[in-house]
Order: structure tokens, then C-alpha cells, then sequence
């Protein structure tokens, strides 16, 4: 009864070990934080000073008489102050846009290792009861071989004692190959290298949520998928207010030294740049960007309540249908006085095999839905990770 009502679960520092590892070795998080590293420089590069410009001339007179002259200039452009805080402000905004979306990734990463675990201590659960099931099948094969040396049954029942364990046997196997496969991949999730989940075989009641306004609220507040749509509609507002400014004049200060035979100069310069033709169709292009971000924003908004009321939904329906799976009559007693029959002949094979199918299939919906609700709370909870 134990073996039957227990879940495989581990405490939370058991997960946190498997995570921790994984997001240490894991390649894709490894690529994601250099990309993030490249695109924050990317974001800079834009909100640097222009380069500073210098020019040297030497000319020689004609006639000869005339002498030599020369000059010497060196200026540094740059945006009016305004323009400058803009772009300050932009780069910023997109460096949060960065890190939000490194950490959506990070996320879903570790939300597939955590669901790993899951399907890895479910499969070793289920094996646990196919192995239970193969020894049962076996025991009562061998119950009617000694039956039919003894002239109290017949090879027909034999032969049906037979097809049940291959069949039994082979599913075994297909489980213990899923295992070996979900192993796998939470092995290449490790960057190539083997971890172990440890089991822990406890009762345990079934995952609490908070209310769903709550988590809502939270997924809107607090989700780096949002976060990063909200600092990418940010940053197409704020390069608005950027490409307008570069409509304004620029300026350029710099010092001037000029020398001819006998002479010599020196000053500063001041110039300014008008922008006449080169911005445009810059501040529609902006415009644009602002509108497409926020509709971008609404539109991932309404994806995740509809996913996250999807996912609430589903956790009700499993827990309402493992609570009336627990109301059911106990499956293992069942099996002990329908064995207990047929040692005793009160049933014949066909008989217990009939009654012994819907058991075992109660069994295997029960550790499905364990299963599938302990993944619906992985899944609403992976704010958490």
C-alpha cells in the first residue's frame, strides 16, 4: 500500500542541487551569457562620442619667395546634451531588455531539467510496478505449468499465462528505455555529463498554488518574458524622443594652429551640423518600432493569462481526478483476494486476467495523473526558479 499511494519527490535541496549543476554546465546558458555580454557592448556603442577629427596641411608657395605654410586642426563633435541623456537612456533600457530575455531563457532551461526530474522519478516509479506486475505474471505461469503436469488445467491457459508475461515483459522494457532516454537528456542539459537524481519515496499530498489572481499578478509583475516586453516598448519610446533629437545641430569644438614664413596662428574652431536630409523618415521608422513593441506587448500579455488560466484549469481537473481516484477501493487488496481465488480455482485464468486488467490500468492512470499534475505545478510555479 505504501509502494502504491507514495510519489517520488525531492525536497527542495535536492532540486536546487540538480538545477544548480545544470545551469554550471549547461552550453545553451553558457551561449545566452556571452550573447548577452555582446549585445550589452552593442547597446553602448551607440552612445559614445563621435570620433575626434584631425587634419594637417602643408603647402609650398609659388614663387619659391613666397615661403611655406601650414595647418594644424583637431575638433571633437557631439550631440546637443539633450540628445546625449537620450541615448544614454536608451542604451540602459535596452541592457534590461537583455538581461530579461537571458533570463527568460535561463528559465525555460531550467523548467525543461525540472520537468526531467519529474518524468525520470515517475518512470522509475511505473518500472517499480511493471516489475511488480512481470513477478506476479510469472508466479502465476508457474502455477499452471505445475497445474497442467498435474491434469488441472490445459495448455490453452497456459499459453494465455504466457502471452500475458511477453507482453507485460515488454513494456518493461519500453519503460526502462524511456528512463534510460530522459537520462539522457537531462545528461546533455549537463553539458554532456551524467547526473544522478536521487530518489526520495514519501507520502505526499498533492501541490499546493496560490490563488490565480495572485499568480497572475505576479506573472505580470514579475516574469522576465514581460519584463523584457516591457523594456523593449521602453526603449521604442525613449528612441523616438532619440531620433528626434538628432534633427537638432550638432556641434564641434576644436583648436586651430596655422604657420606661414614668419608667422604663426593659433584659435579655437566652433562648427555646427545641420541635419537637413539624412533623418527624415528616422522619427516614422521610430514610430513604427513603438507601435509594433506595444502591440508585441498586448499580444504576449494575452498569451500568458490565457496559458497561465489553461494551466489552472488543468491542475484543478488532474487534482480533482486523483482525490476520486483515491476514493476508489484499494487496487493492491483487490489483487490479493483475486489471486487468492484463483490458488484456490474459484476463477478460472481468462476470469483473472479480466479483472486484473482494469486494476493495473487504474494503477498506471493514477501515477499518470501524479505525474502530470506534479508538471502543471512545475510549470505555473517556474517564476520560482
Amino acid at each position: 500500500l505504501l509502494l502504491f499511494t507514495s510519489f517520488f519527490v525531492f525536497p527542495q535541496s535536492e532540486i536546487e542541487r540538480v538545477l544548480r549543476e545544470v545551469e554550471k554546465n549547461n552550453a545553451g546558458l553558457a551561449a545566452q551569457r556571452m550573447l548577452r555580454a555582446a549585445q550589452t557592448r552593442e547597446a553602448r556603442v551607440g552612445n559614445s562620442l563621435e570620433n575626434t577629427e584631425a587634419e594637417f596641411g602643408h603647402l609650398w608657395g609659388r614663387p619659391t619667395e613666397v615661403g611655406k605654410t601650414g595647418e594644424l586642426s583637431v575638433s571633437q563633435p557631439r550631440d546637443v546634451p539633450m540628445g546625449e541623456n537620450h541615448r544614454t537612456q536608451l542604451a540602459r533600457q535596452q541592457e534590461e531588455k537583455y538581461g530579461h530575455e537571458y533570463s527568460a531563457a535561463r528559465q525555460q532551461i531550467l523548467l525543461e531539467v525540472q520537468t526531467l526530474c519529474i518524468e525520470i522519478l515517475s518512470a522509475r516509479h511505473t518500472i517499480m510496478l511493471q516489475k511488480l506486475l512481470v513477478n506476479n505474471a510469472e508466479s502465476v505461469l508457474e502455477l499452471f505449468e505445475q497445474r497442467e503436469q498435474q491434469g488441472d488445467a490445459n495448455i490453452m491457459e497456459v499459453n494465455d499465462a504466457r502471452f500475458v508475461l511477453v507482453g507485460l515483459r515488454n513494456e518493461l522494457k519500453m519503460s526502462e528505455l524511456e528512463l534510460a532516454a530522459a537520462e539522457q537528456r537531462l545528461a546533455n542539459l549537463n553539458g554532456g555529463v551524467a547526473i544522478t537524481v536521487k530518489d526520495f519515496r514519501v507520502l505526499h499530498d498533492n501541490p499546493q498554488l496560490p490563488p490565480y489572481e495572485e499568480m497572475l499578478e505576479r506573472y505580470r509583475s514579475s516574469s522576465p518574458e514581460m519584463l523584457a516586453m516591457i523594456s523593449e516598448r521602453a526603449a521604442a519610446e525613449r528612441d523616438i524622443k532619440v531620433s528626434r533629437s538628432s534633427s537638432l545641430p550638432k556641434l564641434s569644438l576644436g583648436y586651430k594652429h596655422e604657420f606661414s614664413t614668419g608667422e604663426k596662428f593659433n584659435g579655437l574652431v566652433v562648427g555646427m551640423s545641420i541635419p537637413m536630409f539624412g533623418n527624415r523618415n528616422n522619427v516614422k521608422r521610430a514610430k513604427a518600432q513603438a507601435m509594433y513593441a506595444e502591440a508585441q506587448y498586448d499580444s504576449a500579455m494575452l498569451d500568458m493569462e490565457s496559458n497561465l488560466k489553461t494551466l489552472y484549469s488543468k491542475f484543478q481537473i488532474l487534482e480533482e481526478t486523483l482525490n476520486a481516484y483515491h476514493e476508489l477501493v484499494d487496487p493492491m487488496g483487490s489483487m490479493d483476494i483475486l489471486r487468492k481465488a484463483l490458488n484456490a480455482g474459484q476463477i478460472s485464468l481468462v476470469e483473472y486476467f479480466a479483472q486484473v486488467q482494469p486494476i493495473n490500468e487504474t494503477r498506471r492512470a493514477i501515477y499518470n495523473v501524479m505525474r502530470d499534475l506534479h508538471l502543471a505545478a512545475a510549470e505555473i510555479n517556474m517564476l520560482d526558479l
